[in-house]
């Protein structure tokens, strides 16, 4: 979605989407998209997983494996403050 002019498009994009989900967050920082969480419907059903979408690249990365990973959760709320992601809920 192309803010100024309001227009939806499609982008190619590179690398692994985030798992497919309802009832996550997706919060901008900068030129990043950090999506956390949701229901998956499988599995355990919770999701805990933060991908990042580059807005520049158009890529899709992972966080790195060493940071610790909030609980799985799903309707929960997210927002950044001093460009930090914060999860609540």
């Amino acid at each position: 979605m192309d803010t100024t002019t309001m227009v939806w498009s499609f982008i190619d994009t590179r690398g692994p989407p985030p798992p497919a989900s309802s009832y996550h967050s997706a919060t901008i920082i900068r030129t990043k998209m950090f999506v956390f969480g949701g229901w998956s419907g499988w599995g355990n059903g919770y999701c805990n997983t933060i991908r990042v979408f580059d807005t520049e690249t158009n890529c899709w990365m992972n966080t790195p494996s060493a940071q610790l990973l909030p609980e799985r959760r799903r309707d929960h709320s997210a927002f950044t403050y001093n460009e930090e992601l914060y999860i609540y809920g």
